[in-house]
């Protein structure tokens, strides 16, 4: 095997070797992401949403935080999950199941979310409205 052979082979392996670190770095802040953002409607702590979306689209945020006392979330159930091939972003299809405090009935939404990677922040946000429970 030529020494040139070997050195290319060696440069390829660390290569290969950085990108999959460099992945698994993303799809942790992804993963801690999708958890604190779970955690946040299980507890209906509305104000905590709008740290997952961009200054710009933050407003999408008002139709939550209308009345955050009158929603109590029960249940928060991921169906579906889809990364697309380029690692970028994410639709996470989830049903969240609430009631609401005046009339104590339990109900239940489908929610999908995207979610979209900005490398130079090294963080992932929504780019779709926040749940809509009525």
């Amino acid at each position: 095997m030529s020494r040139f052979f070997r050195i290319t082979l060696l440069l390829l392996v660390a290569l290969l070797l950085s990108a999959c670190a460099h992945s698994a770095a993303k799809m942790q802040v992804l993963d801690n992401s999708l958890r604190a953002y779970e955690r946040a409607v299980r507890w209906s702590e509305w104000q905590t949403l709008q740290h997952f979306y961009k200054t710009d689209t933050r407003a999408v945020l008002a139709a939550a935080q209308r009345a955050p006392d009158t929603f109590k979330v029960t249940g928060y159930e991921v169906l579906r999950r889809q990364l697309s091939r380029d690692e970028n972003s994410l639709t996470q299809e989830v049903r969240i199941t609430y009631y609401r405090t005046d009339d104590m009935i339990e109900r239940h939404i489908l929610n999908t979310q995207e979610w979209r990677y900005d490398p130079s922040a090294n963080l992932w946000f929504l780019s779709s409205p926040p749940p809509a429970l009525k």
